[in-house]
C-alpha cells in the first residue's frame, strides 16, 4: 500500500449521526451531518486517537470491495481474518500521517451527493500550510450507511479509487499466484514486520 493512498484512506473514516438523507440535493443540515465526522476524524488523526479513526472505517465493506469477486468464495474465517488484518495494517499506518496534519489550516467541502438511502459522496480539500510549504489534498469520499452511522468506504484521489487500485494491483495478482491463503500470509508478514 502506497503512502499517499494510505494517507488518503486514514482521512476517509466517517461516521455521521443517524437520520435519512434525501437523494439528490443535500440540505445544509444534511451537509453538516456528512462534514462533521470528517472534521472529527482529522482531529483524531492529528492528536493520535487512532482507535477512534479505525472504528469509523467500514473495514468489512472495504475488505469485500478489495477482494472483489473472490469475497463470495472465501470462508467466514478467511473473511474475518482479512478484515482483521486490514484493520491492523491501517492502524499501523496512522502515526505516519500525524505529522502531515500538524499544520492543517483548513478542511473544505463541496459537491455533497446522496446516491440512495445508504450511499453518499463528498468532495473535500485538506489545506496543510506551514511556514515552509502549502499543500492541498483533493479528495472524494464514498460513504456507506451502516446501521445508524455513515462510514468511509472508499476514497478517490487523482481520479483513482483506493479500493480498485488495491484490488487490481495487489489482491488479484496474489490470488492468482496462491489464492486467498497467500494474500492472508502476506498481510500477516506485513503486520509482523511492522511490530
Amino acid at each position: 500500500m502506497t503512502k499517499k493512498l494510505l494517507f488518503a484512506l486514514v482521512i476517509v473514516a466517517l461516521a455521521a449521526p443517524a437520520g435519512a438523507l434525501a437523494q439528490g440535493k443535500v440540505s445544509t443540515k444534511d451537509k453538516k451531518k456528512l462534514e462533521k465526522p470528517i472534521k472529527v476524524l482529522v482531529q483524531a488523526v492529528k492528536y493520535g486517537k487512532y482507535d477512534m479513526v479505525l472504528k469509523q472505517l467500514a473495514v468489512d465493506g472495504m475488505s469485500a470491495e478489495m477482494c472483489g469477486k473472490h469475497w463470495a468464495k472465501m470462508t467466514d474465517a478467511q473473511k474475518k481474518k482479512f478484515t482483521a488484518n486490514l484493520a491492523a495494517l491501517l492502524k499501523l499506518r496512522f502515526p505516519k500521517f500525524k505529522d502531515q496534519l500538524k499544520y492543517l489550516s483548513a478542511v473544505l467541502f463541496s459537491q455533497h451527493k446522496v446516491l440512495g438511502k445508504d450511499r453518499a459522496t463528498l468532495k473535500n480539500t485538506l489545506v496543510v500550510h506551514s511556514k515552509v510549504y502549502k499543500k492541498e489534498y483533493q479528495l472524494t469520499w464514498t460513504l456507506i450507511k451502516k446501521g445508524k452511522k455513515w462510514q468511509g468506504l472508499d476514497l478517490i484521489t487523482v481520479g483513482k479509487s483506493f479500493l480498485v487500485k488495491m484490488r487490481d494491483k495487489q489482491i488479484y495478482p496474489l490470488v492468482a499466484k496462491g489464492g486467498i491463503k497467500l494474500v492472508l500470509q502476506k498481510m500477516d508478514a506485513m503486520i509482523a514486520k511492522a511490530k
